[in-house]
């Protein structure tokens, strides 16, 4: 009888980059949806509210874009290719974000009661800036387990369930951009 070989996976190789946009095209995305932005919300027991101590950037809600969900579109396939029981999936929200000197996104899972998802996309707009790394934490959220730098164009995936908390580390020079976008 042949042996069987089991795969294992740690649950950083389920957190993938892929080089997917131009310089170009994420000045583009820049310049088309700074503006006209608000304060984030984070998700609390009682509802969203603003809670700069958690997650101090600014938002704006990306509406249709045939190139970014084109683009995001294959990445995903990448992803499903590397990992093939990822279920079908559609965009059920889309988010340009702006951090400043100071912004963060404190340790937190983007799938909970009030919105299920399963897989987190997002895009890298820039690197012009220092700190603003994305951080993924251990299961009890006190040992980092792998930290991605930043480079301009990439499309960063992973689960978006509880064994991916993660935090984006405070901004301490420039202003960091990406869009994240969530899929279910």
């Amino acid at each position: 009888m042949q042996d069987k070989v089991r795969t294992s996976y740690l649950v950083s190789e389920f957190i993938q980059v892929f080089p997917m946009f131009s310089a170009e095209q994420c000045k583009q995305m820049i310049e088309l949806y700074d503006k006209d932005m608000y304060q984030a919300t984070s998700a609390t027991a009682v509802g969203d509210r603003v809670l700069k101590s958690h997650r101090d950037c600014k938002v704006k809600i990306v509406k249709e874009n045939k190139l970014l969900d084109d683009f995001l579109h294959d990445a995903i396939n990448m992803y499903r290719k590397r990992f093939p029981f990822v279920p079908a999936v559609n965009k059920v929200d889309s988010q340009f974000l702006k951090y400043d000197v100071n912004g963060r996104f404190n340790t937190h899972v983007d799938h909970y009661a009030g919105a299920a998802r399963t897989l987190s996309v997002s895009v890298i707009l820039n690197d012009e800036y220092m700190g603003g790394k994305f951080q993924f934490w251990s299961d009890q959220g006190d040992l980092l387990v792998k930290e991605v730098e930043p480079v301009t164009g990439d499309v960063l995936i992973f689960p978006s369930n509880f064994l991916f908390p993660h935090s984006v580390s405070p901004i301490t020079f420039g202003t960091r951009y990406a869009i994240v976008n969530w899929y279910n």
